[in-house]
């Protein structure tokens, strides 16, 4: 290889390539690209071995991502791996893609959920809403199907005019969440950076 890439902010590196594998290459620039090596994190086809998970975290690979992941995986990743003392939050979010069912004023409503921490949650929804509005919400935590019901505040809005179906993006706070609640969403945010490294 003879590119250099001192430069580059980050190095996105598929494991299984013609040639020189993701291994090789990391190998390459444990010993040739000593100074100014930019942060690697992989890109694959398909899932891997936790051994091979060790493996890429020991070769010093800052984040891992299968190919057909959320777009909202990718940008969490490469933020995480360039802005690692970003402390905007006091709780990690994490992405995920739940539909959730809420209630407000005794109308039920569905949204997207985005973004979930120990604390809030990110929802995308067509529904206008306003700072310091009260919601109640359901949903279940994926892989592990447990019901989530929970108090949230409304936090802050975000406006995207451009979208048909979800106009609004709504920060959530959650409010007087029971211990056994938290900790499955802990849990499962937990194993979400896991993951994702």
């Amino acid at each position: 290889m003879k590119q250099d890439i001192s430069t580059f902010d980050l190095l996105v590196l598929d494991l299984e390539m013609p040639g020189i594998d993701g291994f090789g290459v990391l190998e390459w620039l444990k010993t040739n690209q000593r100074v100014n090596k930019p942060p690697v994190v992989i890109a694959s086809a398909k899932k891997t071995s936790p051994a091979i998970l060790e493996k890429l975290k020991n070769s010093g690979v800052k984040g891992f991502i299968i190919k057909d992941s959320l777009s909202e995986e990718l940008t969490f990743i490469v933020n995480n791996t360039l802005y690692p003392d970003n402390k905007y939050r006091k709780n990690t979010r994490v992405p995920v893609n739940i539909r959730i069912n809420y209630t407000r004023m005794g109308f039920s409503r569905s949204a997207i959920a985005v973004n979930l921490s120990e604390s809030g949650i990110f929802i995308k929804t067509s529904e206008a809403l306003q700072a310091g509005d009260c919601i109640e919400l359901n949903f279940f935590l994926p892989q592990n199907h447990d019901n989530i019901h929970v108090d949230a505040e409304v936090r802050s809005i975000a406006k995207y005019p451009h979208e048909k179906k979800s106009k609004y993006g709504i920060g959530l706070e959650f409010k007087d969440i029971l211990p056994e609640e938290k900790t499955l969403i802990a849990s499962f945010v937990q194993g979400v950076l896991n993951r994702l490294f």
